[in-house]
């Protein structure tokens, strides 16, 4: 397979003008397709720099089963159509020959002193944009005022101004929404989240005039403007749009999101002139309280819940008492899941930007917020993982969600391209020699302006944001509806409509970074053992695939940054660069070998059969020419040899071979019954059992049993057990330890936290088929039941080991089960370390 690259030329860029508070970096790869022709689209390669920057690096795709189309298919007059049809509504799939022209406005802004002829008008503006946002070729841009063209604190603080202030207005609309629905469907009211929304906006109407006093003269001069507040919600909304359109084929259904959003959008803009004022009326304006018999979070769908709560789909007109009621349902049920789940979306992608806190906001000047999609197992199945600004780590392996993240690394890869090729990402003074397209690249960042622009896709690529996505297209399949507005439409053209097929990428890599200069320094100033930031973790840049030599590379040509010195590339350095790509394909040969041989061991409960037909013959006919040979001896021979019998030497034979046959059954496995072995195959036990049996190395087999848990019956126990779920006290034994990298290439990834008793290690299970996993950067204190975690409570350091004569420093104690951390301080770095 051909695996060249072909770069482009980098234009030249200048630094633009204006303080800056410690830079950002971007590091990313290039997206580049492996194709079966060997034809590959150009991948764009950056020069790093010294202070902060853009990184480019190439990402593979396998050849996709298929490929999204150059551009959406979405006029503006089918969602301009859309957004008015609470005035017009037929399904005559369910109710035939019914129209309902009296139905709940949701997203209505004429209670805020907008005529019914402007709220039309906004809306028709909101459609426009956010059709041409989709169908353009080229990606959107943010473009702030000259407060946001610059890198500094300031600018931080109003990033975190508007995005507070966008989730104040969305709360609202939330608020609305829901209790416009208790009115018209309570069944579908969401007790719980009524509360939530009530409580903030009673504390953003409550606030005291001396704290608002205080908190004026504290940010007296981070005032965002409403240009600043329109822009940022027309680009948050496109690139959503965008994200969400490109991830299916589905027309009807990009007409509803782009309609839905164009509501919220025009709401979220028209609340933000007066949010005090406007929380008032719409806590004036809520349902009276009313008993709820559901009190679980609708927006929380699971697909148990998915199927139970659907069967209106399967309505027929003979089992509905009335048509009019049975199309009222359907038509809040529609609204209900686009308005929620696009809402849902934008409050999660705005929370990061302005801060976790829920009463507070503060968008840090210190972080890093990553995505890295790399290889795990011995299929290669992808795996996200992804920390964010607040060293929360998220990561996932569902096939789905890996897949559906797959459009926002596009996008910014997009985006990112045509920002380096304008000049607006600029290099540092000191600028490396580009060594090779895998090689790590960076531009620098000075404009907040530029870092919206990179950070809201970077996000959008969020596991948390792709599980929602997944729910909402969940719930849109599970539903059926289509707008039928003629009772002449064709059953043809239902089908046509009804089209929702998603887009299958294949198999990727990916890799994104946004750093500020202090995070850049102070990981740097960290001990080589000390914990990293996942641009600086051991799957970094293909590691797993380099086995045993994991991290064996001289640091300046894996880390994503270079020390903030001089640095003369040496030689050598594109000759290691080689090296280590040979290294990496012998040892995926190597994996590729033994994962084919491992797929016809067959597990069982308590262990793994295995064939071995090649060894039960040799020895069988080893066993068979000695016995053999002694009755040849004693035929040929005769009474040739006086004084001898020479048919005890066929006896000694016989007795030999019987020996030589019971060493063969007992040397391997401890135990190897006769039916087993007359048959080729043997059931082992133990992990060194099936190491002797198959001569595969045992740090494999444990990859091997950990990536294929969820899949196999098989159960375990033993002394290094702590990691799998399925135990027993008669399963297979695992009585091998398990090495750092066994532990990565299985999913397993152990990240370091500070706990009260002092350093302490957590693992993120992202083994196959995790749909979502999350280490926060605390440990959440106030839930009732405790998560399980596996876990090692206590790590010193290997010095202090050593120091106290511990023959192996590196052996660390796993265990699985309940623990509570301050906080946590990065990737586990130890490349060392055997997990008992």
């Amino acid at each position: 397979m051909n695996t060249s690259t072909s770069t482009l030329p980098l234009p030249a860029v200048s630094s633009q003008p204006g303080r800056t508070h410690g830079g950002q970096r971007v590091q990313l790869k290039s997206l580049k397709h492996f194709r079966t022709n060997g034809a590959q689209p150009p991948s764009v390669s950056f020069a790093p720099s010294t202070q902060s920057g853009v990184q480019q690096q190439t990402t593979s795709i396998s050849d996709p089963t298929k490929q999204p189309p150059a551009s959406i298919s979405v006029t503006e007059a089918e969602v301009l159509e859309e957004l008015k049809i609470h005035k017009r509504f037929q399904l005559p799939s369910i109710a035939p020959g019914v129209e309902l022209t009296d139905l709940p406005n949701f997203d209505d802004v004429t209670p805020y002193g907008v005529t019914e002829e402007t709220q039309e008008q906004l809306w028709d503006l909101e459609a426009k944009r956010l059709v041409e946002a989709v169908i353009q070729d080229e990606p959107p841009r943010f473009d702030g005022s000259p407060d946001l063209s610059v890198d500094s604190k300031k600018a931080h603080a109003l990033l975190a101004v508007l995005a507070d202030r966008v989730m104040h207005c969305l709360i609202i609309c939330s608020y609305d929404g829901d209790n416009l629905l208790a009115k018209h469907h309570k069944s579908f009211r969401s007790k719980s989240e009524l509360e939530s929304c009530k409580i903030s906006l009673g504390y953003l109407i409550g606030e005291d005039k001396d704290d608002d006093a205080s908190q004026a003269d504290k940010t007296e001069d981070i005032k965002a403007n409403d240009e600043d507040f329109f822009a940022f919600v027309d680009y948050c909304s496109s690139i959503l749009a965008r994200v969400l359109c490109s991830a299916f084929d589905g027309r009807y259904v990009h007409v509803n999101i782009l309609a839905h959003l164009a509501r919220i959008c025009t709401k979220v803009k028209i609340l933000s002139a007066d949010l005090k004022n406007f929380a008032e009326i719409s806590l004036d304006r809520a349902a009276p309280e009313v008993e709820i018999q559901v009190p679980t979070l609708r927006r929380q769908y699971d697909c148990h819940h998915l199927l139970q709560s659907q069967h209106h789909d399967q309505m027929a007109p003979l089992e509905i008492a009335s048509k009019k009621k049975a199309l009222r349902i359907k038509y809040c049920e529609k609204y209900d899941i686009y308005r929620s789940c696009l809402t849902r979306m934008l409050e999660q992608l705005v929370v990061h930007l302005r801060g976790t806190n829920r009463l507070t906001q503060s968008f840090p000047t210190f972080y890093e917020i990553c995505g890295l999609v790399y290889e795990t197992g011995f299929e290669r199945f992808t795996t996200l993982v992804f920390q964010d600004e607040g060293n929360t780590i998220r990561g996932t392996s569902d096939a789905v969600i890996v897949n559906y993240c797959r459009n926002g690394f596009h996008l910014l890869n997009r985006t990112l391209t045509r920002m380096s090729q304008e000049g607006s990402l600029s290099q540092g003074h000191n600028t490396l020699h580009l060594l090779a397209p895998r090689t790590p690249n960076l531009l620098e960042v000075r404009s907040m302006s530029n870092i919206i622009t990179i950070v809201v896709p970077l996000l959008l690529a969020n596991p948390t944001h792709a599980c929602l996505a997944s729910q909402f297209f969940n719930l849109i399949s599970f539903n059926n509806f289509l707008s039928g507005r003629s009772e002449t439409t064709t059953e043809q053209n239902l089908q046509q409509q009804s089209t929702f097929q998603p887009y299958i990428w294949g198999r990727y890599t990916a890799f994104f970074s946004l750093t500020t200069k202090e995070h850049c320094n102070e990981q740097i100033n960290r001990p080589p053992d000390g914990p990293r930031s996942l641009s600086n973790a051991l799957m970094r840049r293909r590691n797993l695939h380099r086995g045993d030599q994991l991290g064996v590379f001289a640091r300046k040509n894996s880390v994503p940054y270079n020390r903030g010195q001089n640095v003369n590339v040496p030689p050598s350095a594109v000759d290691d660069e080689d090296t280590l790509q040979r290294q990496i394909e012998n040892h995926q040969k190597e994996l590729d070998r033994y994962g084919a041989s491992m797929k016809t061991w067959v597990f069982e409960e308590k262990g793994v059969m295995v064939k071995c037909k090649s060894y039960v013959a040799l020895t069988m006919l080893l066993c068979f020419l000695l016995v053999g040979g002694g009755i040849a001896v004693g035929v040929t021979v005769g009474s040739n040899i006086t004084a001898v019998d020479p048919f005890n030497i066929s006896t000694y034979c016989w007795v030999l071979a019987a020996f030589v046959l019971l060493v063969a059954k007992s040397v391997r496995v401890h135990e190897w019954p006769w039916n087993d072995f007359l048959h080729g195959r043997v059931l082992c036990r133990s992990v060194t059992e099936l190491s002797s049996v198959t001569g595969i190395p045992d740090r494999l087999i444990l990859a091997k049993l950990l990536q294929d848990e969820s899949l196999s019956r098989l159960d375990t126990r033993g002394p290094f057990n702590a990691v799998f779920h399925r135990q027993s006290n008669n399963g297979f034994s695992i009585d091998r330890p398990i090495g750092m990298w066994t532990m990565l290439l299985s999913g397993l990834i152990m990240i370091e936290v500070e706990s009260v008793g002092g350093k302490a290690l957590v693992c993120l299970d992202l083994r196959r088929g995790t749909r979502i996993a999350m280490i926060g950067n605390t440990a959440d204190f106030q839930c009732e039941e405790k998560k399980s975690y596996i876990h090692c409570k206590m790590i010193p350091g290997r010095k202090e080991l050593a120091g106290e004569g511990h023959e192996h420093p590196n052996k660390l104690p796993l265990n699985s089960g309940a623990i509570q951390w301050m906080r946590s301080l990065g990737f586990y770095s130890n490349k060392d370390a055997v997990f008992v």
